[in-house]
C-alpha cells in the first residue's frame, strides 16, 4: 500500500505518511506574551521555561498495520533538570541510546485523539 498526501506547506503531493507535530510544548502557551521573551529559551528541540520547566522534543512512531510506514508525531516531553542536563550534554552524540530511558510528562495535545496532555512517558534516546 502507498500512501500519498499533499503538503500544506508547499502545495506539492508527496509520497508516503506525512508527519504531524508541534514546534513548542503546550506549557509554552501558559507562559503570557509579555514574558516569552524573558522567560522562555525555545529551540526545535528543547525549551526551558523560567528556568524551572525542561522540555525535549522526540517521536511518537505508530506503525502503521499492514503496511510498512510509520505515522510519526512530533511531541514534547517534560523531564527534570538533571535528565534534561543529560539530554543536552548528549544531544549531538552518535552513539547515544545507552542513556535513560528517562521519565517524563507528554506535553503535547495529539489532535483527534483524548486528552494527551501530560499522560505518563518515557523518554527514549535514540542512537544517530
Amino acid at each position: 500500500m502507498s500512501f500519498q498526501f499533499r503538503c500544506a506547506r508547499c502545495g506539492l503531493l508527496h509520497d508516503g505518511v506525512p508527519g504531524y507535530g508541534t514546534d513548542r510544548p503546550a506549557q509554552y502557551w501558559d507562559v503570557p506574551e509579555d514574558k516569552r521573551g524573558t522567560d522562555v529559551f525555545l529551540t526545535s528541540d528543547s525549551c526551558v521555561i523560567a528556568e524551572q520547566f525542561f522540555f525535549v522534543r522526540g517521536c511518537i512512531d505508530v506503525p502503521i498495520i499492514g503496511t510498512k510506514e510509520i505515522l510519526t508525531w512530533g511531541v514534547w516531553a517534560s523531564l527534570k533538570e538533571e535528565n534534561f542536563f543529560i539530554w543536552q550534554d548528549n544531544f549531538e552524540e552518535t552513539r547515544r541510546s545507552h542513556l535513560g530511558p528517562f521519565f517524563g510528562w507528554l506535553s503535547t495535545r495529539l489532535p483527534s485523539y483524548p486528552n494527551t496532555l501530560s499522560l505518563k512517558t518515557m523518554v527514549h534516546l535514540r542512537t544517530t
